[in-house]
């Protein structure tokens, strides 16, 4: 705001533009503004009323005289003055929050409380009307509910320095802009499919420090208002939360159906119906089950008839079933689910199929799948549409690239193109593979042949890179007849 002496040379700027132009509304406003930030409030009220007769149908005008009655305690004309604004313009969020602030100094709470949320329906990133609804909270002694609108307002300021705007149709986000957040510049994901309806499954990929996890962390915090969002990250395998879920849904089942023995098998089903395509080599053979639940056991048993508790499974075992059998019994039903390196742990094999799980699971609880991944094999596997990659350009901004092609993309095209990584080899084999190639280019034909010969006793004659070199080498010692 404008330092005093500032103000007044406004004001005397204004008055002159007055004696032009007497019907000059925008200087009246603006004077009566002035004068409000010089909290001489009578003087901005004279100046609003004047504004008002040259324009009667701008309910700033009206909003701003609202505010100097109140600055002056005449609560009853601001909240006249308010509510004018909001007949002119009924999506005034601002004139709603003030009217809130006029009634609660009324002690007329529950009026106030309506008109804040008013204005946070009109604009859902006002963090001043969810600020002042803890503040009426507090004076209701209502301390709880006053807390939980508090962290709400300072989520939406944080998020509103970010430039942070969240899409969505209540289920499902459907783009992300970001002006100022880390390495976020004016950014935009969009997370709809070509016909414009937000997508089931969004597999968002790139090199490391594009902003993956970043990017998460902006989600978590938007779902710190909208509750609908679960995030899974990458170093999640709860086996012990995971196991008290299948005992419960054992258990209901069970008395359910007042049989243990069906409710077992329908449970070993249901587990290798979901993961239909990887090869599980263990079956639930035995749930020993209490009171307690957290006493209770699970027991498993592999191809070879062996019987152990669940805490054996491997880390790769352990993983899937805390990160896709979890969602499943946690019935998570119309949400956004938020998972970070689902592949951890798992073979390539097993990370080939994981996506169709997650996409089945999304389609049958109506939610959406958010995946962060550095696996060619995860995206690889993604449709094109539901790939977003994160690229970072030379001058270190970060952008996104949709519907990139890498749908049944070979690993090597993926991890060069998609991921970045330059050498899809050990380093220093790759250098051998240059001085090879050059060698030949050279026409140095011995050094070639004895450069392919030291690569071969490293990795096999069987690469198709040496097979290559040898054709190359082969076809360049040749020499061929010509016509005559």
């Amino acid at each position: 705001m404008d330092d005093t002496a500032t103000l007044e040379k406004k004001i005397e700027v204004f008055k002159k533009q007055i004696e032009i132009n007497p019907n000059d509304y925008e200087a009246y406003k603006n004077m009566g503004n002035a004068y409000g930030n010089l909290k001489e409030y009578d003087k901005a009220i004279i100046a609003f009323q004047k504004a008002i007769e040259i324009n009667p149908q701008n309910d700033k005008a009206y909003n701003n005289m609202g505010i100097a009655y109140g600055n002056l305690k005449e609560y009853d004309k601001a909240l006249t003055a308010f509510q004018k604004a909001i007949e002119i313009n009924p999506q005034n969020d601002k004139a709603y929050n003030n009217m809130g602030i006029a009634y609660g100094e009324l002690k007329e709470y529950d009026k106030a409380l309506t008109a804040y949320q008013k204005a946070i329906e009109i604009n859902p990133r006002d963090d001043k009307a969810y600020n002042n609804i803890s503040i009426v909270y507090r004076k209701l002694n209502e301390d709880a509910i006053a807390n939980e609108w508090y962290e709400k307002s300072k989520i939406i300021k944080k998020q509103n320095e970010h430039g942070l705007i969240v899409g969505d149709d209540d289920k499902k986000l459907t783009s992300i802009s970001i002006s100022n957040y880390h390495m976020f510049k004016n950014i935009e994901i969009n997370f709809r499919d070509s016909h414009d309806h937000p997508l089931d499954i969004v597999v968002v990929a790139g090199e490391n420090g594009t902003g993956k996890t970043t990017l998460f962390e902006l989600i978590v915090e938007y779902s710190r208002i909208n509750k609908n969002v679960i995030y899974l990250p990458a170093y999640r395998e709860n086996i012990e939360d995971l196991k008290a879920t299948i005992l419960q849904k054992y258990i209901d089942r069970a008395y359910e159906l007042n049989d243990f023995k069906v409710a077992l098998e329908e449970l070993n089903a249901f587990i290798h119906n979901v993961f239909e395509g990887l090869k599980f080599h263990f079956t639930i053979s035995r749930i020993d089950y209490k009171i307690d639940i957290d006493k209770g056991s699970v027991k498993f048993t592999n191809s070879a008839n062996d019987e152990f508790e669940m805490e054996a499974l491997s880390t790769g075992e352990k993983t899937l079933l805390s990160k896709v059998l979890f969602l499943y019994f946690k019935d998570y039903k119309e949400k956004i689910i938020l998972i970070d390196e689902p592949e951890t742990s798992l073979h390539p094999s097993w990370q080939n199929h994981i996506l169709k799980i997650y996409e089945n699971f999304a389609k049958k609880y109506d939610s959406q799948v958010i995946i962060a991944t550095h696996s060619p094999q995860i995206i690889g596997s993604a449709k094109n549409e539901s790939l977003r990659i994160l690229n970072k350009t030379k001058e270190g901004r970060i952008e996104v690239v949709d519907n990139q092609l890498a749908y049944g993309r070979d690993i090597e095209w993926v991890l060069e193109e998609v991921m970045g990584a330059n050498f899809t080899r050990e380093q220093s084999i790759n250098k051998r593979f240059d001085e090879a190639w050059e060698f030949i280019n050279e026409q140095k034909y011995e050094e070639a042949e004895k450069a392919i010969d030291s690569i071969e006793q490293i990795i096999g004659a069987n690469d198709s890179e040496i097979l290559k070199l040898r054709n190359e080498l082969f076809f360049e010692r040749t020499n061929f007849e010509e016509d005559s």
